[in-house]
């Protein structure tokens, strides 16, 4: 089961790769954890660059993509899945739910064109033309294609 989860490899070659690989639901979740608080931090600088205030779903499942590809480049990637771990150990569970986007656009964009923009607002051809080859990149692909469907994402403005 662990060579599915080849894609959490830091490429370092030491102990760190067989302990990222360990993936227990406790890692595991961590790992998703980190995973979206990283796109949730992409989507904020985004929204920033773009001059608006407000992250829209799409802005958020385009982080999500970007993520998929810049993840293993996360600099402390063990450490900071750790922190998740020990953090997640001592937490209530909380319910997570969509909220959807009732507003209208009233704010005007101010695009900005400086590689991270340009790179966010490339990720649909990147991501277009990605063939994931792990269980967990299929299962990551299926359910941010899941996410495109859902209405609060298909009627943002963004």
């Amino acid at each position: 089961m662990s060579s599915d989860y080849l894609f959490l490899k830091t490429g370092r070659g030491s102990d760190e790769d067989r302990e990222i690989e360990d993936l227990t639901p406790e890692r595991l979740k961590a790992v998703v954890v980190l995973f979206a608080r990283n796109a949730t931090e992409i989507s904020q600088k985004f929204v920033a660059h773009q001059g608006r205030s407000e992250v829209t779903p799409r802005d958020l499942v385009a982080s999500l993509k970007l993520q998929v590809f810049d993840f293993l480049g996360t600099e402390n990637l063990l450490t900071k899945v750790k922190d998740i771990e020990r953090e997640l150990s001592t937490q209530e569970p909380i319910e997570v739910a969509f909220i959807e986007n009732t507003r209208k656009k009233t704010t005007t964009e101010f695009p900005c064109h400086c590689l991270f923009c340009a790179r966010f607002r490339e990720v649909g051809l990147l991501w277009n033309n990605w063939h994931p080859k792990t269980s967990f990149e299929k299962l990551l692909r299926s359910n941010i294609e899941r996410l495109l469907k859902h209405p609060s994402v298909t009627s943002s403005p963004h």
